[in-house]
């Protein structure tokens, strides 16, 4: 987990949608931050029942949706359910867990959110480091293609980076 609460206050929306819980410290600062709903998908189990334990008060008040499964197959049910601009922390990629259909999803992800009705989100994509590098999941992904599925909105879009990991780690995009 590389966000930092500072750079998530910069992209508030109402809603916060985050691709790999992991332990739930991005939802953790979600919550920080003051997002209205939060949703985020695991595809492992552990770490899925290790979240709804951690948030079983926000689960319950109907803040915090959690989702168990493939972001790809489970993003489509998410976004229908989004009608308010969004901020997307997209950080969902294999991990020594259960695989998904791709090891990193991210472009799928991307083209996901672009079909949405709504074209005013703010997307956060983590882990630029490891995109194009000899890592499992890293060498699945290049930096161009992802800029390629950002560039496939009708809308225009600007791109920052915030430090993460390490500096400009994150890829922000923002639309409208």
């Amino acid at each position: 987990m590389t966000l930092q609460i500072n750079t998530l206050k910069k992209y508030p929306n109402p809603i916060f949608v985050e691709t790999g819980s992991s332990r739930g410290d991005g939802i953790a600062l979600a919550l920080q931050c003051g997002f209205n709903k939060i949703f985020s998908t695991e595809i492992n189990p552990e770490k899925h029942k290790y979240c709804q334990e951690r948030f079983s008060s926000e689960i319950n008040s109907g803040t915090v949706n959690l989702v168990l499964g493939d972001s790809i197959n489970t993003f489509p049910s998410i976004l229908k359910k989004i009608n308010q601009p969004t901020t997307f922390w997209l950080d969902a990629h294999w991990d020594d867990g259960p695989k998904g259909e791709f090891l990193c999803p991210l472009v799928t992800e991307i083209k996901l959110i672009n079909s949405h009705p709504i074209n005013c989100h703010t997307l956060l994509i983590d882990d630029r480091r490891c995109f194009s590098t000899g890592t499992t999941w890293g060498k699945t992904i290049t930096e161009n293609e992802v800029m390629s599925a950002i560039s496939q909105s009708n809308v225009k879009y600007n791109i920052t980076y915030e430090d993460g990991f390490i500096p400009e780690d994150i890829i922000a995009v923002t639309y409208g």
